[in-house]
C-alpha cells in the first residue's frame, strides 16, 4: 500500500507485505500526529512475513524486514505444575503447602519473560 505524499514535499511511502506463503496481503498506512506512520496488517497464518518499505521508490536500509508470527500466550497443554504439594499429593492440615506453575508456549518454551496470570482453584 502506498502513501503518495502531497504538495508539501512529503515523501512517497510504499509498503508491501507478503505472508509465509509468499502472497501479498493488504496493509494500511496510518499517519500519526508526530509525523510517524503506523503500518497495520492482519496475520492469519503463523510464520515469517516480509515487510518491504520504500521511500520515494528507494528501499529502506535493511528492508525487507522479517516478522515472525507465533502463537501468543501460555499453552495449557504444555504448562507444568510442580512443587512439594504436587509431588507428595498431600497437604498437611494447618501448614503452608506450595506448588508452582511454569507457563509454556506452543513450542514448549518456558514463558519467563511475561506476566502470565495463573488462576488456581482448589476443590
Amino acid at each position: 500500500n502506498e502513501n503518495d505524499g502531497d504538495n508539501n514535499n512529503e515523501p512517497k511511502i510504499d509498503v508491501k507485505v507478503t505472508d509465509p506463503e509468499g502472497k501479498e496481503i493488504e496493509a494500511s498506512l496510518i499517519p500519526n500526529d508526530d509525523d510517524t506512520i503506523n503500518v497495520e496488517f492482519d496475520q492469519d497464518t503463523l510464520g515469517r512475513y516480509n515487510v518491504d518499505i520504500s521511500v520515494d521508490d528507494k528501499p529502506l536500509k535493511d528492508s525487507p524486514f522479517v516478522i515472525n508470527v507465533t502463537k501468543l500466550g501460555p499453552n495449557a497443554d504444555k504448562t507444568i505444575i510442580d512443587g512439594p504439594l504436587i509431588q507428595s499429593k498431600q497437604a498437611p492440615l494447618g501448614e503452608d503447602s506450595t506448588f508452582f506453575v511454569i507457563p509454556k508456549d506452543a513450542d514448549d518454551n518456558d514463558r519467563k519473560d511475561c506476566d502470565d496470570k495463573v488462576e488456581v482453584r482448589l476443590i
